[in-house]
């Protein structure tokens, strides 16, 4: 039997694993039962490396992640982003000895995607966003603006002299040593 994590085809090595790979899909899988999530998530996180040798946690990390893709595209971010906020979520106490594990998941994973989403409309960073004293702000970005910003604001417009000291501009090209002797003696006027 062959299940595919993380887009690899991985054949089981034994038979106690093959009980492990139920799909991911259905409602059999053994994740979705609160208990049995707070029961491996206790043996991983007091195991040495549990995250890395354990069987189940593979396993349980995909689940997770499949679980709430929806909700990452939802805030605009990638489903492999699911992933990561999970992985972030299940490594906490909280999760393991709070009264429903799959609440304070959900609780958690949607409060880091909403930082993330925050986070990259407001143009700073996640650490910040999750604090959330920038609630009323909305960073505008200047490619956002349908005209250009010194339509908006006069304070960001520039009027470009028609003539340089006063002197009318001619319709004829300078020659090239005159346009630097020009830019030359402008340099030495305003130091």
């Amino acid at each position: 039997m062959t299940t595919t994590v993380f887009g690899e085809s991985m054949r089981p090595s034994s038979d106690a694993e093959a009980t492990l790979a139920v799909s991911l899909d259905s409602d059999l899988c053994p994740f979705a039962d609160s208990e049995y999530l707070r029961r491996v998530l206790i043996r991983i996180c007091n195991t040495d490396d549990g995250w890395n040798t354990d069987p189940e946690a593979e396993p349980l990390i995909t689940y997770a992640a499949d679980r709430f893709a929806q909700l990452a595209v939802k805030h605009h971010l990638e489903p492999a982003d699911a992933m990561a906020a999970c992985f972030e979520a299940m490594r906490n106490p909280s999760v393991r000895y709070g009264i429903d594990p799959w609440g304070v998941i959900v609780t958690a994973v949607a409060t880091t995607f909403r930082a993330w989403q925050f986070a990259d409309e407001a143009l700073t960073s996640i650490d910040t966003a999750r604090r959330g004293g920038l609630s009323g702000c909305r960073a505008e970005r200047f490619c956002e603006r349908d005209l250009p910003v010194w339509e908006h604001n006069p304070a960001f417009a520039i009027d470009f002299p028609d003539t340089l000291d006063g002197e009318p501009e001619s319709d004829a090209p300078a020659s090239i040593p005159e346009q630097a002797h020009a830019i030359a003696a402008l340099f030495t006027t305003h130091g």
